[in-house]
């Protein structure tokens, strides 16, 4: 299977036919103002930065929408907008998994790690999660958060364990160190490209798919690049 092949696409659910009782609506239109008021949420954290959350312009916030939904802690707005994302991530991931068999390679397998986030980046339009997400990572009490969900993530970690099966023997640590660069550059990646797309600004990328293309070839680089033993590393910081 090629690295590049995407998940299948499949139809939103039909909206509920017949009666509905005043109950079903109320909670449908609770339904509503929530996602609308995590989405305002999170365009506010990115253009206001994290510090911004707990003062009063999140307060007076670009939507009354938000006073229908009270996040207690930063922590709980950067849950919210993280399970909103990831909910639609984890069901393009498990397609891709699906599609795949015992001849699958490292490359397949970081595709699993890329296409699920940049095919969800680039069919949703205007976007801000990656800019958010890439915020967040510079804060280490939020990226705590976002690393709790990705734990609770059953595809991510199957993603990963099959990978790592599939990589060259490597320490515990080196492993470590290659995951959170795959981490950062997938990220950052996203985040200029989603910003440059925002401002009108040209990218080096031609599209999101070229971008994912473009990842993939880097991170299958990353994973498998010669790898220089800690004791090693350790002799040069005593000659330096």
């Amino acid at each position: 299977m090629s690295g590049s092949r995407r998940p299948k696409s499949s139809a939103p659910p039909a909206w509920p036919g017949g009666s509905a009782s005043s109950s079903a609506l109320r909670g449908g239109r609770r339904s509503v103002v929530r996602v609308t008021s995590i989405e305002t949420a999170e365009r506010f954290f990115v253009e206001y930065g994290t510090s911004a959350l707990a003062g009063r312009r999140f307060q007076d916030g670009p939507s009354p929408a938000l006073a229908a939904h009270r996040f207690r802690t930063d922590a709980d707005l950067v849950r919210a907008v993280t399970r909103r994302f990831t909910a639609d991530v984890e069901s393009a991931r498990a397609a891709l998994i699906a599609e795949l068999d015992d001849t699958a390679g490292i490359r397949d397998w970081i595709s699993c790690l890329v296409h699920p986030w940049i095919d969800h980046l680039a069919q949703q339009g205007t976007t801000y999660f990656a800019r958010f997400c890439a915020q967040v990572m510079t804060d280490s009490t939020l990226r705590a958060v976002v690393t709790e969900e990705a734990i609770l993530s059953p595809t991510l970690q199957q993603t990963r364990e099959a990978l790592a099966h599939c990589l060259p023997a490597m320490s515990g640590e080196v492993a470590a160190q290659r995951g959170e660069i795959v981490q950062h550059l997938i990220i950052r990646m996203c985040a200029e490209r989603e910003g440059a797309l925002a401002a009108g600004v040209p990218t080096v990328w031609p599209s999101w798919q070229g971008l994912a293309e473009g990842l993939i070839d880097a991170l299958t680089g990353i994973w498998t690049a010669p790898c220089t033993t800690t004791s090693h590393a350790a002799e040069l910081g005593k000659q330096a």
